[in-house]
């Protein structure tokens, strides 16, 4: 199956394990745009891989998808539930295994470029909470300063009679 697979997707740069316990490793060193897995493995079966490589950070978001023999609604569930992407019951033709992993790949993509245009958002959304703060203090001062003068041309007046007065009794 391994070499089948490696035929069909040719083009692309694989990264080959022999069983669960190679593919969840080589997953973590390489960090994979996405992970294809068989169900049924030597020393740890698809469905764990999948469970372990979701627990990961760095491989949280990472598509995977997992191929097998069985046709019953169980292990599709079960595949699901780990974390699976896409679930693909052998046989299957090569045409729709690289019509799912190409699917994969875009989703893939949009979701990083999604992610991507959020933080931007944010960080333009952080921008404007600390220039409306800005602007209400400059507001504030700004107001401070007008009731300040007001405040000042209203005890000079007095002060100005009195003065006048003190000066016409001099």
């Amino acid at each position: 199956m391994r070499r089948f697979l490696a035929l069909t997707l040719a083009e692309v740069d694989l990264v080959e394990a022999e069983d669960g316990l190679q593919a969840l490793e080589l997953a973590k060193q390489h960090e994979p745009a996405l992970v294809l897995l068989d169900h049924m493995m030597p020393e740890m079966d698809g469905v764990e891989v999948c469970r372990r490589l979701r627990e990961h950070h760095a491989l949280r978001e990472t598509p995977i998808v997992i191929l097998t023999a069985r046709a019953d609604e169980r292990t599709k569930l079960d595949a699901l539930a780990a974390g699976a992407s896409d679930f693909l019951t052998k046989p299957f033709s090569s045409a729709e295994l690289s019509l799912r992993i190409e699917n994969q790949l875009m989703l893939s993509r949009v979701r990083r470029e999604l992610a991507a245009a959020n933080r931007e958002l944010q960080a333009a959304l952080d921008q404007l909470k600390e220039n409306e703060v800005l602007l209400i203090r400059n507001e504030k001062l700004s107001a401070l300063g007008q009731m300040s003068a007001g405040l000042i041309h209203e005890l000079n007046n007095p002060l100005n009679y009195s003065r006048a007065g003190l000066h016409a009794l001099e």
